[in-house]
């Protein structure tokens, strides 16, 4: 089952300082956790927030490293992922 994906307002608002081509990767792997989440997720720990799922993923692009720890929860009624926000290591400054 393929779940939809839903940035709340302050990720899209981060999301969109990064430059275009990082972000087209970093919703690419988004689409790759909504269709395997229970796999490619485990539940939230110190310093995070309880009660979510962590998504972690690195892209590499143009040579430099770019890390991401997502913050998500399922729906209610498990058919959308919502992400609450996420950490990003990398060159950028968000």
């Amino acid at each position: 089952m393929r779940y939809e994906v839903e940035l709340s307002p302050r990720a899209y608002e981060r999301l969109s300082k990064l430059p275009v081509t990082l972000q087209s990767r970093f919703l690419e792997e988004l689409e790759r956790l909504s269709e395997s989440p229970v796999s490619l997720s485990r539940p939230s720990h110190l310093p995070y927030l309880p009660g979510f799922q962590l998504f972690s993923v690195r892209i590499e692009l143009d040579g430099e490293s770019h890390t991401f720890v997502v913050l998500f929860k399922y729906s209610q009624d498990e058919t959308t992922l919502w992400i609450h926000g996420f950490h990003y290591a990398g060159p950028y400054a968000l």
